[in-house]
């Protein structure tokens, strides 16, 4: 055998390219949310609660602050079934759907997609045409990308409208994150001027919801092997030995017991805005800023700045250095 002078002990293959990267990351992307929207579509209804219901009031109510949109060609860019962009069509606007899922865009049509365009399509690469629209609204579509494409997202948002267009953009933001508005404050204003914010303080809303949810979450655990095993995979240490306690009997029995109890109460503040709008009064006394769970705002595009030929430095030859 001869003997193997460039001594290679193994082969690289070249690693996945940048692009190819994104590719996958979109593709897979779009196949959870295709089937999310196939197993329970409700998921995504902005009106299947009173939390969800008042953010789309107030959404509503920033708008008509800032704009009529009466013959304005506007976006909806994560239009979902189209509950919020047919309000807007209905107010006179000229509109246009987009979702990065197919079987959102069949239950909008299926629904009433009447005098709206709807177009299959992606962020932060949408196929939509620069500069084509009054004003774009972007609800609670930024937490689904990756952190490394927050910036592009603004970006393409921005592509989308002429110079003083609008953009009216909401997320969620994780109650356990520090700083996380003033995060996206700072990216949203690398393209936009921000007009005009909303803070919803949700927080005490959304921990005893949770609390109220767990016997249920228990009783699935129990009910299903696979709800149970993909939550043990999840925990560890104390947390992965109450859980498996707790799925069992006969503490299930108790758990059994606890959530008909608690049914009603989920009910109740599941509905009432009342309640909602009291806790939050609540949770903005005692918590401030770190009960803030979801930020709205409307902000301007900011013009291309230009640059004044008189203003530009002129460069002197540099000294020729001895290493060149």
């Amino acid at each position: 055998m001869p003997e193997n002078r460039l001594n290679i002990i193994t082969i690289h293959e070249p690693s996945e390219t940048p692009a190819a990267s994104h590719a996958s990351k979109v593709h897979e992307l779009r196949a959870q949310l295709e089937r999310q929207w196939l197993i329970d579509p409700n998921q995504f209804n902005p009106l299947r609660n009173c939390m969800e219901r008042e953010r789309l009031e107030r959404t509503w109510l920033l708008i008509q602050r800032h704009i009529d949109v009466q013959g304005k060609q506007i976006a909806d860019v994560g239009c979902a079934a189209g509950v919020f962009t047919r309000r807007l069509r209905e107010a006179g606007a000229e509109m246009t759907g987009v979702d990065i899922a197919e079987n959102a865009l069949k239950q909008f049509s299926l629904t009433d997609s009447n005098h709206i365009i709807l177009i299959q399509g992606t962020l932060p690469n949408t196929p939509l045409s620069d500069q084509s629209f009054d004003m774009v609204v972007c609800t609670d579509v930024l937490a689904y990308l990756p952190k490394g494409e927050y910036r592009l997202f603004f970006a393409e948002l921005a592509r989308l409208l002429p110079s003083e267009g609008l953009l009216v953009c909401s997320s969620p933001i994780d109650i356990h994150t520090e700083q996380g508005v003033e995060r996206l404050v700072e990216l949203a204003q690398t393209e936009f001027e921000i007009l005009e914010d909303c803070t919803s303080h949700f927080a005490f809303y959304l921990k005893i919801k949770h609390f109220l949810k767990t016997p249920l979450l228990i009783i699935r655990g129990w009910h299903h092997s696979d709800v149970r095993r993909k939550e043990l995979v999840n925990r560890r240490g104390l947390s992965y030995g109450w859980y498996w306690l707790n799925t069992a009997p006969p503490f299930v029995w108790i758990w059994a017991l606890l959530e008909f109890l608690s049914r009603p109460l989920l009910k109740l503040i599941n509905n009432s805005r009342r309640l909602l709008l009291f806790l939050e009064k609540i949770c903005r006394f005692f918590s401030s800023d770190s009960g803030i769970n979801h930020y709205l705002f409307i902000g301007r595009k900011r013009p291309i700045q230009t640059v004044d030929p008189k203003e530009i430095p002129i460069e002197h030859p540099k000294r020729k250095e001895i290493w060149e």
